[in-house]
């Protein structure tokens, strides 16, 4: 009896330990000013409408971002300052959707999507401040410090016309920015999009002891049990 009341005091601390590290995000990079300030009336287009033609736009943008420290965090969320272009009747342009992607790096330019975020119906107006758009990780991919990661937002529908404001104060870094399925353009030094990153810790020690103690419970109630009936 004792051996498997143990077992249980074994899994509610792993609930405990999982559902404490889901409730402390922790910010992981940040590129918003105080109270989320960003330029609510300076930023790089995402899609763009059929008005450009001759010359229509696709224009797929980001920053890359490098967490600082030791410790390796799950991802928790992210959220951008990105705003929906009206026309000159108030009107907006294109649909209200977006796919804003974590990606990995390649030789300093963006790689393979890691996690999609699809955003429908959470823009405001552009040239308003709105509050920042946020996208939940289902997917909760570990990143690890030192390695430097893209996130990149893009339009579905290419009749659609945001733009993703620029952080205010202004924080420097690199930038990338396509034009429908070419080849990315990385500019240093450029200022970067307002977004934010906020994930939980990785503690392995804990879980791998839960684990541990979980096969020492089993392995103990097996022998006791196999005792009792010989």
């Amino acid at each position: 009896m004792k051996t498997e009341t143990t077992i249980l005091e074994w899994m509610a601390a792993a609930v405990l330990l999982l559902a404490a590290g889901q409730a402390n995000a922790t910010v992981l990079f940040n590129t918003f000013g105080p109270g989320d300030m960003y330029n609510v009336v300076g930023g790089l287009t995402i899609g763009g409408p059929e008005t450009f033609e001759p010359d229509p736009t696709d224009w797929s943008q980001g920053n890359q971002f490098i967490l600082g420290g030791s410790q390796s965090y799950l991802l928790s969320s992210i959220e951008v300052a990105i705003a929906h272009v009206h026309d000159t009747q108030g009107q907006p342009v294109g649909p209200d959707e977006l796919d804003v992607w974590l990606m990995s790096d390649d030789a300093g330019q963006p790689g393979s999507i890691i996690e999609t975020f699809h955003l429908v119906d959470q823009m405001g107006v552009f040239g308003e401040y709105n509050p920042p758009l946020v996208g939940v990780s289902i997917l909760h991919p570990v990143l690890d410090p030192g390695t430097p990661y893209w996130l990149i937002a893009s339009a579905p529908d290419d009749d659609t016309w945001a733009a993703w404001c620029d952080s205010q104060p202004a924080v420097m870094g690199l930038r990338a920015i396509r034009n429908g399925p070419v080849p990315w353009a990385v500019h240093g030094d450029e200022i970067m999009a307002a977004f934010r990153i906020s994930g939980t810790a990785v503690v392995p020690a804990p879980g791998a002891l839960v684990m541990a103690g979980l096969g020492a419970g089993l392995v103990g109630c097996a022998g006791r049990r196999g005792k009792s009936r010989a």
